[in-house]
C-alpha cells in the first residue's frame, strides 16, 4: 500500500525538542521512505554542534542474525537480506536546506550530526532527516 503517510509530533512546548516524522510505506516491496524534522532544544549548560540519533532497526543482536552456513558470503547476503534496514540519505538544516555533514558509527546504529554553527545553552535548532528502509518478509 504505496502512500500511507503517518506523522507523530512529541513536545508541546517551545522549549523542547519535538520530532515531526513522515513515512511513505510500500507493504508489497516492504520497503519505506521518509524524513523525520527535529527541533533540538540545547538543555544541557553548554553549547554543542554534535547531534546522536540511535538507528535501532540497524541494531540486532547476533544470535537474530540469519542462519550460519560454510558459505561465509552466502551467509552475509542472507542475513542482509533477512534485516530490516535504515539508511540515512540526506541530513540539513531545515531553515537553509543546507546539507550537514553527518556519520554513520557503530556499524550503522548510531548516526552523528554536524551543525555548522553549535548551538548555545538553552538555544535550539531544527533539522530534516530524509531516510529510507526495508523490512524482511516474516513467515
Amino acid at each position: 500500500m504505496q502512500g500511507r503517510t503517518a506523522s507523530t509530533k512529541t513536545g508541546s512546548s517551545n522549549a523542547r525538542t519535538s520530532y515531526n516524522i513522515t513515512l511513505d510505506i510500500d507493504v508489497s516491496g516492504r520497503t519505506y521512505t521518509g524524513t523525520q524534522t527535529v527541533r533540538w532544544v540545547n538543555s544541557s549548560d553548554r553549547s554543542s554542534n554534535v547531534l546522536y540519533f540511535h538507528l535501532y532497526p540497524n541494531q540486532r543482536l547476533p544470535l537474530q542474525r540469519g542462519t550460519q552456513t560454510s558459505n561465509p558470503a552466502a551467509s552475509t547476503e542472507e542475513a542482509s537480506a533477512d534485516e530490516p534496514r535504515l539508511e540515512i540519505t540526506s541530513v540539513r538544516l531545515t531553515s537553509t536546506k543546507a546539507q550537514l555533514p553527518f556519520v554513520l558509527e557503530d556499524q550503522a546504529k548510531t548516526l552523528r550530526v554536524i551543525l555548522r554553527e553549535s548551538v548555545a545553552a538553552g538555544g535550539a535548532t531544527e533539522i530534516t532527516i530524509e531516510f529510507k528502509g526495508s523490512v524482511p518478509e516474516i513467515d
